[in-house]
């Protein structure tokens, strides 16, 4: 399932997190608030925190968790920050993005085609009557979702 990029978001892969984050997915929503927190999403495959900018985002905290950064190089290959203006700050093999939405690189591909739909076909007055029709297109693609 594609999350909808915020301004700036951190992607994780689930997967990983359950392997090397202390607790796993369980303890890292409990420790970023991502199930009470509007702009954090997850799907089946990614937790994505978002915020208004990279300087935000607390590095530190997962590096004591565990999870690898490169200070150096300024990347990671546990984690990836991406804009929604700027795209990816750094690469990953799991992730895929359309500057609109990301997903994982398993993804189903009905929900990948509909990402793809949105951010690259879909033209703003499609968006504006779907958004005038009650329908956020802008929201995670679950099944179903997003289909206006």
């Amino acid at each position: 399932m594609p999350v909808y990029l915020d301004l700036t978001n951190i992607v994780f892969d689930k997967g990983l997190l359950e392997r090397k984050y202390p607790g796993g997915c369980d303890q890292f929503r409990l420790d970023w608030n991502v199930i009470k927190n509007e702009t954090h999403q997850e799907d089946d495959e990614l937790i994505s925190l978002g915020f208004m900018n990279f300087d935000e985002f607390q590095i530190e905290k997962l590096i004591d968790k565990g999870l690898e950064f490169d200070a150096e190089l300024q990347r990671s290959n546990d984690f990836v920050a991406i804009s929604r203006y700027g795209g990816k700050h750094w690469e990953a093999d799991w992730l895929q993005d359309n500057e609109t939405f990301a997903w994982h690189v398993y993804c189903a591909p009905k929900q990948k085609e509909r990402a793809v739909e949105i951010g690259e076909v879909m033209t703003m007055d499609k968006i504006m009557k779907l958004f005038d029709d009650g329908i956020n297109i802008f929201t995670t693609i679950k099944d179903g979702s997003n289909m206006g």
